[in-house]
């Protein structure tokens, strides 16, 4: 398993809505820094919890529905907050 990455307020909101099958999204234009640049992390999203696995600027990339959530759409300016979860300990 790779090292999970943390940040300190690492959040931001949806650019735009996305859909419950999209693999990447974007946060609010030069918002990406507050995540980690490299590794993996997680973020939550109203109450998916995503693993993000890069990220490139503004662009998150994402498995959806970890954790045993559900994988949802989202509306533009959710919010989306860098989580440490237990299954990440």
């Amino acid at each position: 398993m790779a090292t999970e990455k943390a940040s300190n307020n690492g959040v931001s909101t949806l650019a735009s809505g996305i859909n419950n099958s999209v693999t990447s999204l974007t946060v609010a234009t030069g918002e990406g820094s507050r995540f980690p640049t490299a590794g993996q992390f997680r973020v939550i999203v109203d109450d998916e919890i995503m693993l993000c696995t890069a990220r490139s600027g503004d662009v998150l990339t994402v498995t959806r529905g970890y954790e045993d959530s559900a994988a949802a759409s989202h509306s533009s300016g959710a919010d989306v907050t860098h989580v440490l979860t237990a299954d990440a300990i």
